[in-house]
């Protein structure tokens, strides 16, 4: 039985002076809550050493411990065994390096504070598009986001990490060169190999003064819904482009419509003309507009909001097919919601869409689901490809973690 007086009297001593220990008060929210642990205590480290001593006591009272980031991570399969979390926000420092133009953030830091950082020194660097989410979670899932055409996704950009390992030993300087194969694996499944305390990546110069178009075309006339996905269908991106394609409840009258957030990093003009064909069709409503970096993501935070309970699954998808969205228009509604008793429902409407998703949008019937949009049940074959890449994985795991002591968020064993 894990308590807090045996962490205050037997942790507390070997952590930092402003490290802090609280019991389960609710202080540690999730995006998500319906599939959130309930830990009996919550220890929010102040530096690397204070991750480890942690995870060495729990190994030795022989307990479960979960990291958590930002907290928006949809699937943490063993919740309900969880008896520690170790909160690493208030590690969220963030530093640049001007001449390399290198950034190195703490396990703890969100997507806006590493933008805020990288724009005050005219830098940009792909992240996600949600402020609040954590960087590290999400950059070591892959990290797609705006610019992931111009230097590819998060995890291209990756350098090196230091991580805690299943024993609490600490690595520093985790990279190409030091251990291949580890750090193949980390780049996509490195949440089941430790937690990494700290990370470097490669960041770049703005183009355009970080200027770029963005905004949100709405159409609340469904009959345009048809229209809208094969527009989409027949862009031709370019790596200045992104689009973000919803069925939402779009206030003031929350009825359902169809909501397009194009990106262009360019000039309006040059926005306006590569989304012609989009805005053709005439959306119910155009709120467009040149943003720096920084502010690209602000739309999105009533979104990123903790608490509540929103399970979801994600699908890659090979095409977007108009009668498929079609189908999804009848069935929508918004899962997020407040009651525990509705999880069951929420999750079988979200199997429902993913289902026609399948059937209608992927070739042959085979699935890929992007890791941080992944449902608990994936097959391993679905988030990291062929056999031979999952069996390599499973080596890799057997190898730094063979009782699959970090086994919270997927069973690579």
């Amino acid at each position: 039985m894990t308590t807090l007086d045996d962490f205050e009297n037997n942790l507390k001593g070997r952590l930092s002076e402003t490290a802090r220990i609280v019991g389960c008060d609710g202080t540690v929210l999730r995006w998500d809550g319906s599939c959130a642990p309930n830990p009996s205590v919550t220890v929010f480290p102040q530096c690397e050493s204070d991750v480890a001593e942690t995870v060495k006591f729990c190994r030795q009272k022989g307990i479960k411990c979960f990291a958590q980031g930002g907290g928006h991570g949809w699937r943490v399969r063993n919740n309900k065994e969880i008896d520690v979390v170790i909160c690493l926000r208030e590690m969220n420092s963030v530093t640049v390096n001007e001449r390399s133009r290198k950034i190195t953030f703490g396990g703890g830091a969100i997507v806006k504070e590493l933008v805020e950082a990288a724009t005050a020194k005219k830098m940009e660097i792909t992240t996600g598009i949600c402020n609040s989410v954590g960087v590290m979670g999400s950059t070591l899932c892959g990290g797609i986001g705006r610019y992931m055409g111009k230097y590819g996704l998060a995890i291209d950009n990756l350098l090196s990490v230091n991580f805690v390992d299943a024993a609490g030993k600490l690595h520093r300087g985790v990279g190409q060169d030091t251990d291949e194969d580890l750090w193949w694996a980390i780049r996509g499944a490195g949440t089941s190999f430790g937690i990494i305390t700290e990370a470097t990546m490669q960041a770049h110069p703005q183009s355009n003064n970080g200027l770029s178009w963005t905004g949100a075309l709405i159409f609340a006339d469904s009959s345009k819904l048809e229209a809208v996905v094969e527009a989409i269908n027949g862009l031709e991106m370019d790596e200045n482009m992104c689009v973000h394609f919803l069925i939402a409840c779009v206030p003031p009258t929350h009825a359902p419509a169809v909501m397009v957030v194009p990106w262009y990093y360019g000039s309006e003009e040059e926005g306006e003309k590569a989304w012609k064909s989009l805005l053709d069709i005439g959306p119910t409503t155009k709120q467009t507009f040149m943003a720096p970096a920084n502010r690209l993501n602000d739309g999105n935070d009533p979104f990123g909001e903790m608490g509540g309970r929103k399970p979801g699954v994600g699908l890659g998808l090979d095409t977007l097919d108009p009668k498929a969205y079609r189908h999804i228009w009848d069935l929508i509604c918004v899962p997020w919601y407040t009651d525990e008793k509705l999880d069951i429902r929420a999750g079988a409407f979200a199997q429902t869409i993913r289902n026609i998703w399948v059937q209608k949008c992927c070739k042959r019937g085979k699935t890929h689901s992007y890791v941080a949009f992944s449902g608990l049940n994936e097959p391993l074959e679905s988030l990291f490809g062929e056999r031979e890449r999952v069996d390599k994985l499973m080596r890799i795991k057997r190898k730094w973690d063979p009782e699959n002591y970090w086994g919270a968020l997927m069973d690579i064993m």
